[in-house]
């Protein structure tokens, strides 16, 4: 390059920085940024094998034969059909087409696993559905019926080997869920590692935006599942229909923007990176948090409202994704695009989305009835956090608030705690509660159980339940499944796994917490202590206190102090849940094994106490100066002390 070329962008925000520290904290940033991406950013060149085994997938699918289909034929107990009020035959076809799509397409996926996933869209034809199958899962029906004939045949084509077919690139088949969602999986390819990581192909059945089903029968406020008592609404269900017919627009209108801003991609990949250092290991399902295809369409959702531009520099993009996570609380207002502008996203088909939508006050708010979160996508019809659920989101926006006030310090320490740190589940929260759950002998259908998984919903139901009973003793609760196995994946020949506990992680408001009763409405207020009874069941009580309230009231004076908490969410689980979904007996406390009587200190401050006031009064003929003050001194009473205060051991015994 020419010594006289016109300087670059990052050179002119260099040369009109005011504060000249300033530059230096950014080139410090700019250094920690690129040694980053250079560890974790693909090599795509490596891995430029890959392509023959997509042009020999797309022709062993294109080779599967036109065929009726069903369940009992096909016999594979790894996807779920469930038949609802009617039989359901496949009419296969083979795929209409085939699109890479994701991070390998975008190029901005991670190593962080040393596995390499390629996402590669099916869209399944239009002659395999009828109008009608939007209704009562029959398009989750059809969809898993099609991943099993595509399972069938390639597993077969893994062990056919012969003079005229050579064996198929991939060693193995497995499915795992579709963003934690199992009544939607997807069929995941295994190759052979390539530079000692794993490459995986997985296969994502999608539809287009043309096909068969109206995308205004699959509003938020339609019921399409036929049910006794018949439901208001299935939002969840309808926007899981929705979400397949929208990804190929996602992903084009993602393409658009990352073919011409390479910051775009790197933000993205440290992004990913920030959230994958905050995920929990692979056997707890944090489904209902947010992914990285959320967080990239929110990077999106910043460029095409202004907050970014294409050439914002990289480090700059994610301080401002931080801070938009951190500041925005999206449980309480909705977020969709802005309308495009003229020459904005040049690679966008507006056929993608069919008729765009703009969302209304009225249509908001119906998505707000139907989700915790809400955050529409370009065609205004689809809600890309539909499975995020608040504590989901409030936990990730509490992560964000920690990372921004962290950032600014500009040093090694501080890029490390945000981006290099594993801040692990398991060390975030004052208190964890484990309670037993069944998700396959429950006998109570909920809603939101009808409409999704159990995995998804029954998480979500306890974490309600026992919010709502702690009240203000504690800051948040959160909800993580657990399954019995370190993956989510399974074999299509294995029933899906299902999760066998919930773990609650709660923040604990200290002044709160350990407080003996918690007092409900007056006597006199009789719909409110009906609603008040109601919760608590046999727990709750009328009581008289001392200022003369009358009052319901539930005590909690017959457990230590330190098990309170855990002692609530024992007593009210019971009552909200049959014995057969949740073990209320089973629910296990970090801190059952915490002993009272050998760590408190309540009698020695009480002594303390009486010696103030002992000192305090006395008179002049026995001290000549009148004692103002007296300070502690032992570290065990200050509260400084590695470990609790003991008895001294000469303590208790007879004077010689």
């Amino acid at each position: 390059m020419s010594k006289y070329a016109l300087p670059t962008t990052d050179e002119m925000r260099q040369l009109h920085a005011a504060d000249q520290s300033s530059v230096f904290q950014s080139n410090f940033i700019k250094l920690q940024v690129d040694q980053l991406l250079e560890e974790v950013t693909v090599d795509y060149t490596a891995f430029s094998s890959v392509n023959a085994t997509l042009f020999a997938l797309k022709e062993a699918m294109d080779a599967i034969p036109a065929q009726q289909v069903t369940s009992e034929a096909l016999n594979l107990p790894g996807l779920v059909v469930r038949h609802h009020h009617k039989q359901v035959v496949l009419p296969f076809h083979p795929p209409a087409r085939l699109d890479v799509v994701g991070s390998y397409s975008l190029r901005h996926g991670t190593l962080l696993d040393h596995t390499l996933t390629i996402d590669v869209a099916i869209q399944l034809p239009d002659a395999c559905f009828v109008p009608k199958d939007f209704t009562n899962y029959r398009y989750h029906d059809k969809r898993s019926l099609y991943l099993g004939v595509l399972a069938s045949h390639l597993q077969t084509a893994t062990t056919t080997s012969s003079k005229s077919c050579k064996p198929a690139p991939w060693t193995r088949l497995s499915l795992v869920p579709f963003a934690g969602d199992a009544s939607k999986p997807i069929l995941r390819l295994h190759l052979a590692p390539i530079k000692k990581t794993q490459v995986v192909v997985q296969l994502i059945p999608v539809l287009s935006f043309q096909c068969k089903f109206p995308p205004s029968k699959l509003h938020p406020g339609k019921s399409n599942l036929r049910h006794d008592p018949p439901l208001d609404a299935t939002p969840v269900y309808n926007n899981a229909v929705l979400e397949d017919m929208a990804l190929l627009s996602h992903f084009r209108a993602l393409h658009a923007v990352a073919a011409q801003s390479e910051s775009f991609v790197q933000a993205c990949i440290l992004v990913k990176v920030w959230l994958r250092q905050r995920q929990p290991s692979s056997s707890a399902a944090a489904s209902d948090s947010v992914n990285g295809f959320q967080a990239t369409m929110l990077m999106l959702y910043l460029i095409r409202s202004g907050k970014l531009s294409y050439s914002t520099p990289v480090d700059a993009m994610v301080k401002i994704w931080l801070h938009f996570v951190a500041t925005t609380d999206l449980t309480a207002t909705p977020l969709s695009f802005p309308p495009l502008k003229p020459g904005q996203d040049e690679e966008h088909d507006e056929n993608d989305h069919g008729v765009v939508v703009v969302p209304t006050p009225t249509g908001l708010s119906a998505f707000q009835q139907a989700f915790d979160v809400v955050f529409l996508d370009p065609s205004g019809r689809v809600n890309v956090c539909s499975r995020v659920s608040k504590s989901g989101w409030l936990e990730i926006q509490w992560l964000a608030q920690q990372s921004i006030s962290i950032l600014p310090k500009a040093t090694a320490d501080a890029f490390h705690q945000v981006f290099l740190q594993c801040h692990s589940f398991w060390a975030r929260y004052d208190e964890y509660i484990w309670v037993p759950v069944s998700t396959t002998s429950t006998t109570s259908s909920t809603s939101s159980r009808l409409q999704t998984t159990t995995d998804l919903a029954l998480p979500q139901e306890v974490q309600h339940v026992v919010a709502k009973a702690l009240g203000d003793r504690v800051h948040r609760v959160r909800p993580l499944g657990i399954l019995p196995t370190p993956s989510s994946s399974w074999l299509v020949t294995e029933s899906p796994p299902t999760i066998h506990k919930v773990v609650l992680g709660l923040g604990l408001n200290p002044e709160n917490a350990h407080r003996i009763v918690d007092k409900g409405p007056e006597a006199d207020n009789k719909a409110d202590a009906a609603t008040f009874r109601a919760f608590w069941k046999s727990k709750a009580e009328l009581r008289r206190f001392k200022d003369g309230s009358i009052v319901e009231a539930v005590v909690w004076d017959d457990v230590p102090t330190s098990q309170i908490v855990s002692q609530i969410v024992r007593t009210i689980l019971p009552f909200h849940f049959d014995q057969s979904s949740v073990h209320g007996d089973a629910i296990v406390s970090s801190n059952d094994t915490w002993n009272d009587d050998a760590y408190s200190v309540a009698p020695l401050l009480r002594a303390w106490a009486t010696l103030q006031s002992n000192v305090r009064s006395l008179d002049e003929s026995v001290l000549p100066l009148k004692v103002s003050d007296l300070q502690l001194l032992a570290p065990g009473l200050r509260r400084t002390s590695a470990a609790p205060p003991t008895p001294h051991p000469l303590a208790g015994t007879p004077s010689s």
